[in-house]
């Protein structure tokens, strides 16, 4: 690779980390607010019991 390529492609990936940094500071914030798995649940009546998951086994 080149060193022009190079100098390319990480100028691309630092564009990227602002957006990525800003949206991880958002997800923890969010994840972070008191009652969240309550209101979750309310809202969306919860995760199905454990039993109703089957995961099929190779004999």
């Amino acid at each position: 690779m080149s060193m022009k390529d190079h100098l390319a492609r990480v100028a691309e990936e630092k564009e990227h980390e602002q957006p990525l940094d800003t949206a991880t500071a958002v997800f923890r914030r969010v994840i972070g607010a008191p009652g969240l798995p309550e209101r979750i649940d309310a809202d969306f009546g919860g995760l199905p019991p454990a039993t109703a998951h089957h995961t099929p086994r190779a004999a």
